[in-house]
């Protein structure tokens, strides 16, 4: 039976794709080393034609995911689930964690990061299923989300171009951060419109984040620190702009919850709790470009 991709809120079929293929693999549906399943079989199961699912594939591509050869299929690069070999603590999953919030009658999101496209990315699955009546709804979501100004004169550090006349590479990051963070708002819509008590907001702060940082429920926080690379950025006319950017999708999450046996952690977790609080207090200033 082929998977609903419904689309809702505006979201269209491809993103819905996106996010269910991402959600698998950051899951270890899909090992490394191993081959996706065949583009017919993929098309029958999520229920979408081929020139969607190979938009979806090429994506993918583009984030290290997988690796796509004509002829030969897509082969899996990384994955987010481990084992935890030798008695070590598996890498957390954004997606995972999302996911086991969902289930509590309170969901609480505070996010600092470039875009929130992966937040974006990583709601989208619980709230497809509560949308279609494939999960229970919890009572009550509020999300909080901190992002760079996008005032020019206090442009982040990155994503920027090497060349700090060209505003065209911040042009670019402003106007992900705002498709993103409208995606965020019409996911929210889709909970209101499920009966969810459902609330976003987003504020922006004058600073570049060192690090992403997610806090759970306010018991645990994920978190990774940017870090910069010189690269070039395809603008959406093909032309390529030397560049000072980092990979958010690519960086390995860590954690820190409030309950934890070790102290150090309960202080990693207290610290990165507090200092959200102080930006979104006393830095933070209202979104113009929101909803």
């Amino acid at each position: 039976m082929a998977t609903s991709g419904r689309g809702q809120g505006g979201r269209n079929k491809s993103q819905w794709v996106e996010g269910e293929l991402r959600t698998r693999l950051e899951k270890g549906k899909y090992q490394v080393d191993t081959s996706l399943p065949p583009e017919r079989k993929l098309i029958e199961e999520l229920g979408v034609g081929r020139d969607t699912l190979r938009k979806v594939l090429r994506r993918l591509a583009a984030e290290g995911w997988i690796e796509t050869r004509p002829g030969s299929g897509s082969r899996v690069l990384r994955a987010g689930s481990s084992s935890g070999q030798g008695g070590a603590e598996a890498t957390p999953v954004l997606s995972a964690v999302i996911d086991e919030a969902f289930r509590q009658p309170r969901v609480t999101l505070d996010t600092l990061t470039l875009t929130s496209e992966n937040l974006v990315h990583n709601l989208t699955h619980p709230v497809d299923l509560i949308c279609g009546g494939n999960a229970s709804a919890p009572r009550e979501v509020r999300i909080r989300m901190l992002l760079p100004t996008e005032d020019e004169v206090r442009r982040p550090a990155y994503p920027r171009a090497v060349d700090p006349q060209d505003a065209r590479v911040w042009q670019r990051w402003r106007g992900m951060a705002r498709r993103f963070g409208k995606q965020v708002g019409g996911l929210v819509r889709d909970l209101s419109a499920a009966g969810v008590d459902a609330a976003v907001e987003v504020r922006r702060v004058p600073l570049t984040p060192t690090q992403k940082l997610y806090i759970v429920n306010g018991s645990q926080v994920l978190f990774a620190s940017y870090v910069v690379a010189e690269t070039d950025i395809e603008l959406d006319d093909g032309s390529l702009v030397p560049a000072y950017d980092v990979r958010g999708d690519r960086l390995e999450l860590s954690k820190a919850t409030a309950d934890s046996r070790r102290d150090q952690e309960r202080k990693q977790f207290d610290g990165l709790v507090n200092s959200f609080e102080s930006y979104w207090t006393f830095l933070s200033e209202p979104d113009s470009a929101s909803d």
